[in-house]
């Protein structure tokens, strides 16, 4: 578990097809230029709250790992990579 500040960014989720999903948009933490998927279901912050912090810089208590960012189970595709769990909004 580590402290850190970053800004909320939303950007749109886009299908294979390289199709943008309308109103389907990825939360994602910036953080000296890096972008960390923000994985909801594995924080305890919800995504409204969130979103009220789009755009602003935010101070958080978060755990940073690897793995699958949009489901857990592994017969279900998922993208993958380095994300964050956000415990706590510190700002």
């Amino acid at each position: 578990m580590e402290i850190i500040t970053g800004k909320v960014t939303a950007v749109p989720f886009v299908a294979k097809g390289g199709r943008k999903i309308k109103g389907a948009e990825s939360l994602f933490l910036e953080i000296n230029n890096q972008r960390y998927f923000i994985k909801i279901q594995a924080g305890e912050v919800s995504r409204m709250e969130l979103e009220k912090w789009l755009d602003q810089s935010i101070t958080v208590k978060v755990l940073r790992a690897t793995g699958a960012w949009d489901s857990d189970d592994p017969n279900v595709q998922s993208r993958i990579g380095d994300y964050v769990a956000i415990l706590e909004v510190l700002t």
